[in-house]
């Protein structure tokens, strides 16, 4: 089983052996069989450090093309899991010292997903998109920059999808390095040029400027070979020569000179130089090699592990990592065309048509209920599962049953039934036909004043409904709120809430999301109709500005900037935004309880006298969301939803 398992990695490793070692062998070789020959041949010396350096520099090349293209074909992207993309992003960081950070950018340089090391925060943001004019987009292209920390390598791939690019920043002081032969005395420089002669390493202009100009125009008008090698003796004594690099979408050329009298004596040291290069290039092919395990192989399994979960199978039944995906897609596509069955289970009355979504508790699935001709919402819950409580569970469906069926208004998701069939349980409910706010803001990135205000006034009337029947939510976020395709403003599991309120009696125990808890929950308050409102006006803020103004990269930094952080005003960051509708988010955001609004049906007549002073009426166009891919999006948003989160017990 553990060979089989480890045969995809066994072959990644033999490919990148014969790929990162077999030019280095070749070099190595030549230098053996020229040993003799090099008696005499000053050249020869010369031709063979300038090569020496060549790999150098092209292995160092290699290795950062390398980490790119297994990031940019990861199968995170195609799947569009964003967690194992930000996982595969922070892999390829942690390859390799000398990555500075990696990204995805879209065609029109935005930031869709981005890793980088800590310290460098400020410097990276500044040098990793710009946008594509070509069309199509280059493959790949490698740009060398500048920057006051030292100069950088960047490398933009395309993704396999053609809809955006893996972009990696590289630190390319190593390769100044690379090109520095003391062995060969003072006389010998080395520089690293792009097809233009613009000086990449090795040195300082008045460097370049020493070269023969013979040499340079030579070297400039050579648009074509592979590692070519021409050599030859400059005026004055001197060797001069030039060697092309193997790089896609780039020529470099490395020139050396060098004095006749020293390269002589240079010969002993160059056969310990090729060594030291053979060794550096192993090294760098087995780093190159870890880091395909990180960033392929690990999460193929992985993958494998979770698609055998999902079809059930109790273990792989041999072969390679792809060889057990395939297996278990098959199963896959078989249970999807017995969906085509679902019509003919029935849930009490109701007929199962579809399945919404899926869990490790219980499943959504949208029903019919024959009897009142309407579709329905059911929710259960496996009562049979190991460690579950099935009295507790019983108890709180039962709990979000009745209090949310005896409540009647447009705003809140309306329950109609109940019932316990054996191992498992449901709830039949209102079936909003559309997308949650959090999938909106997933795609649109925010929503413009006029937009969001008569959203605002449908959250807030459901949420002044709740209050006034003394239910208080707890969990005020996008993802629990419903945007139906008519128009529909819906407030959406109150059953939850309820498991909450029990859980929240415990003074060490804190319920709710990161970001849409307020401050008095972290102080051991109680949690209140103006807790509820304070999530309400970041939901609010969000939906303006575009991402959580709380959230934080940790979990303690969320707590922090939640205690001491206050939300700039809408209207300074959007100017077009009505200042009534800012002083009102301003005040929902108040750290102090006491300082907010006296209650939600205070904040619904509110908007909803603003909204019949602006003319403003909430009509949805969602077919963009309903048509975008899970996950997708090109707003800064995107960056945020990244950031650890301690979702509710939704």
């Amino acid at each position: 089983m553990g060979a089989l398992r480890t045969s995809l990695l066994l072959r990644v490793v033999v490919a990148l052996i014969l790929v990162g070692l077999l030019p280095f062998g070749i070099g190595l070789l030549q230098l053996t069989g020229q040993a003799k020959v090099l008696e005499g041949q000053a050249q020869s010396t010369s031709h063979l450090a300038t090569r020496t350096a060549v790999l150098r520099v092209q292995a160092g090349a290699d290795v950062l093309l390398g980490i790119t293209r297994s990031t940019a074909e990861h199968p995170a992207f195609a799947r569009g899991d964003r967690d194992a993309m930000a996982q595969a992003l922070q892999g390829a960081v942690s390859s390799q010292p000398g990555v500075l950070g990696v990204g995805v950018y879209d065609l029109e340089g935005r930031s869709v997903l981005l890793a980088q090391r800590h310290d460098l925060e400020g410097e990276i943001g500044s040098v990793f998109g710009d946008p594509v004019t070509e069309t199509p987009p280059p493959e790949i292209d490698l740009e060398w920059l500048a920057s006051d920390a030292g100069p950088r390598l960047r490398i933009r791939r395309l993704l396999p999808s053609a809809r955006g690019f893996v972009v990696l920043i590289a630190d390319a002081a190593s390769f100044a390095e690379m090109l520095d032969f003391p062995e060969l005395g003072e006389t010998f420089r080395m520089v690293l040029v792009d097809a233009e002669m613009n000086l990449l390493a090795g040195g300082d202009p008045a460097t370049l400027r020493s070269f023969p100009k013979e040499l340079v125009d030579l070297a400039r008008a050579d648009k074509v070979g592979s590692l070519s090698k021409n050599f030859r003796q400059a005026e004055g004594g001197l060797l001069a020569g030039y060697s092309r690099l193997e790089l896609p979408a780039v020529s470099w050329f490395v020139l050396s000179r060098q004095s006749l009298a020293e390269s002589e004596a240079a010969k002993e040291r160059l056969r310990r130089v090729a060594a030291q290069g053979s060794l550096l290039a192993l090294a760098l092919t087995m780093l190159l090699a870890f880091g395909a395990f990180v960033t392929v192989v690990k999460p193929l399994r992985r993958l494998a592990a979770q698609q055998r979960e999902l079809t059930g199978e109790a273990a792989p039944a041999g072969g390679s990592e792809i060889e057990q995906l395939e297996r278990s897609f098959e199963l896959l596509r078989e249970r999807v065309k017995d969906r085509q069955d679902l019509g003919e289970i029935f849930l009490g009355r109701y007929q199962v048509t579809d399945l919404v979504g899926s869990g490790a508790m219980g499943s959504v699935f949208r029903g019919w209920d024959d009897k009142l001709q309407r579709a329905v919402a059911l929710k259960t819950v496996h009562l049979d599962a190991e460690d579950v409580d099935r009295g507790k569970l019983l108890k709180s469906l039962r709990e979000e049953a009745a209090i949310t069926s005896r409540i009647h208004q447009n705003n809140i998701v309306t329950v109609y039934d109940i019932e316990d069939r054996g191992s498992s349980a449901f709830i039949a409910m209102e079936y909003v036909e559309g997308v949650n706010l959090q999938k909106l803001l997933q795609v649109r990135g925010h929503l413009t004043p006029q937009d969001a205000i008569p959203l605002a006034a449908g959250i807030a009337r459901g949420l002044a409904t709740a209050h006034a029947n003394f239910l208080v939510h707890h969990d005020i976020k996008p993802a629990n709120i419903l945007l139906g395709l008519s128009g529909e403003v819906k407030l959406t599991d109150f059953g939850v809430s309820q498991s909450i309120t029990a859980a929240s009696q415990r003074r060490d125990v804190i319920c709710g999301t990161p970001g849409y808890l307020p401050p008095e929950c972290f102080e051991g308050m109680d949690y209140t109709p103006a807790s509820d409102l304070w999530a309400f006006g970041v939901v609010l803020w969000e939906v303006i500005v575009g991402y959580n103004p709380f959230r934080g990269k940790s979990l303690r930094n969320t707590v922090s900037r939640t205690m001491t952080v206050d939300a700039d005003p809408l209207i300074s960051l959007i100017p077009e935004t009505p200042r009534a509708f800012s002083d009102l988010v301003a005040r929902l955001l108040e750290k102090e309880p006491e300082d907010r609004p006296a209650g939600g049906e205070e904040v619904a007549e509110q908007l909803e006298d603003l909204c019949q002073q602006l003319g403003l009426v909430w009509l949805p166009d969602l077919a963009d969301v309903l048509g975008a891919a899970p996950g997708s999006g090109t707003d800064s948003t995107v960056k945020t939803r990244l950031l650890p989160t301690v979702s509710s017990q939704s």
